[in-house]
């Protein structure tokens, strides 16, 4: 798919066209783009929401709230490529795990994990200048366009335990399930459900590393929890189970 835009007053005309001859035309409110972008519209057209986004800063004209949009998209983007780059195909590697890379995913991880944290802290004026301070370094250009910093593949690695985590769910939530009481049992795909159980090992390790024990820090909006892990492993299973049923309803 071949994409090109260009921006008409306060829209953009995107055209893109397939080696078929066939041809698509959509304007886009400037404006709009942060948010349309977030909502995954584009997810399947990586490179095109780049064009997008690249257009959006050229304006100039932005709220802080849309700008941290737009960081958060580039950033998941970025990161999708660099997983391309690597593994040949939009997967991440950890600890021997190969996971499938989800631009929504990595948005919700970042909102969650990076922003959550400032929000938690921090008054929203305050922390909205931190976290656009924060992202901004977590970028360099480069003679193939924009990469992840140094600084940026540590912090954003640093945070992947919840993205992880989601695609994990992604992938399970994806299978066929039956209820036995109050847990969800994946018992058609005994492979996978083993490789569940070495990855919540994986995390759990992880968690333990990172944070001295057997806790983890829940950001949301208007709070920071301290959650404890109880059983262990088991305890990190059972939280990926309790996701799942969440999707599934």
């Amino acid at each position: 798919m071949r994409n090109t835009i260009k921006t008409i007053g306060k829209n953009v005309k995107i055209t893109q066209s397939d080696e078929q001859g066939n041809v698509e035309k959509l304007i886009v409110p400037i404006a709009d783009i942060p948010n349309r972008v977030n909502e995954g519209e584009w997810d399947d057209n990586p490179s095109l929401v780049l064009l997008l986004i690249n257009e959006y800063w050229k304006t100039g004209n932005f709220n802080n709230a849309d700008l941290i949009l737009s960081y958060r998209c580039v950033i998941a983007v970025v990161f999708l490529l660099h997983c391309v780059m690597t593994n040949g195909q939009a997967y991440y590697t950890h600890r021997n795990f190969h996971l499938p890379v989800y631009l929504a995913t990595e948005r919700m991880g970042m909102a969650n994990n990076i922003e959550g944290a400032f929000y938690g802290k921090e008054s929203k004026a305050v922390a909205e200048q931190h976290i656009l301070t924060f992202y901004q370094n977590m970028l360099e250009g480069s003679d193939k366009g924009l990469k992840l910093s140094l600084m940026g593949q540590k912090r954003y690695l640093n945070s992947m335990t919840y993205s992880l985590m989601m695609c994990l769910t992604n992938m399970l939530s994806r299978l066929p399930c039956i209820k036995e009481g109050e847990m969800t049992l994946i018992n058609l795909n005994f492979r996978l459900n083993a490789r569940a159980n070495a990855f919540a090992k994986a995390i759990y390790q992880d968690i333990r590393e990172e944070n001295g024990g057997d806790w983890f820090t829940l950001y949301t909006k208007d709070d920071a929890i301290h959650v404890d892990i109880i059983d262990g492993v088991k305890g990190i299973r059972k939280l990926v189970d309790t996701c799942i049923k969440t999707v599934e309803r």
